[in-house]
């Protein structure tokens, strides 16, 4: 697993609760990380869902590799709101930039 954050998403018009239970549906572990926060973890990512209720985040640590990527697309495509993430390489340089709003 990576050491290092290298994903990072934001979402519009979607709710945490909703987000959490997607995952979950897709087998990742779920535990709180605080009174409104969660962690979210699977054998190839580590992720935080933090944020307001309405416009939640997502960040943490996922393995780059497309069959990955297909997945996430999946449960994000599901959501039904807006979203945007990124991920960055280990020298912090933008990899692949991707969004279903504006």
């Amino acid at each position: 697993m990576l050491e290092k954050n290298n994903f990072y998403a934001s979402f519009s018009n979607v709710d945490k609760e909703y987000i959490k239970k997607a995952f979950e549906k897709e087998g990742w572990n779920l535990r709180k990380a605080s009174w409104t926060d969660y962690e979210l973890s699977n054998r190839w990512s580590e992720l935080i869902l933090e944020g307001e209720n309405d416009s939640p985040l997502l960040n943490g640590a996922i393995y780059f590799c497309q069959e990955n990527l297909e997945i996430l697309d999946k449960i994000f495509m599901s959501l039904k709101g807006e979203f945007q993430y990124e991920f960055y390489d280990e020298n912090k340089n933008l990899i692949l930039q991707k969004n279903n709003g504006s």
